[in-house]
């Protein structure tokens, strides 16, 4: 099972941990596993803001990015756009992918 946290502070997004394989196929052949791993390392890549702005970490099985400060506009909306394919995935295939949110003030 593949399990997918989401942590709001306010209306932005503050950290997104990717953690497990979803047991779909074997691996190397599991479709799942291939749209959540590019989903997330696609948008990582496409992010403009410093270095500093994130802690990111990302090995087999494991992936989780943390906001250290503001982001721009343009990074925000990279954030959304991973966190609206991850949840899509997780209503498409409910029994390989957990999905959670949780907001914080």
């Amino acid at each position: 099972m593949i399990r997918v946290k989401v942590l709001y502070r306010g209306q932005a997004i503050q950290q997104i941990s990717v953690s497990g394989h979803s047991g779909y196929a074997e691996a190397g052949h599991d479709i799942i596993c291939a749209a959540v791993s590019t989903a997330f390392v696609g948008v990582i890549n496409c992010l403009d803001d410093a270095p500093e702005t994130y802690e990111i970490n990302v090995e087999s099985g494991l992936g989780s990015i943390r906001v250290n400060r503001e982001v721009s506009q343009h990074d925000a909306v990279a954030l959304e756009v991973m966190v609206r394919i991850l949840g899509e995935l997780a209503e498409t295939y409910p029994d390989f992918i957990q999905y959670q949110e949780e907001r914080r003030k």
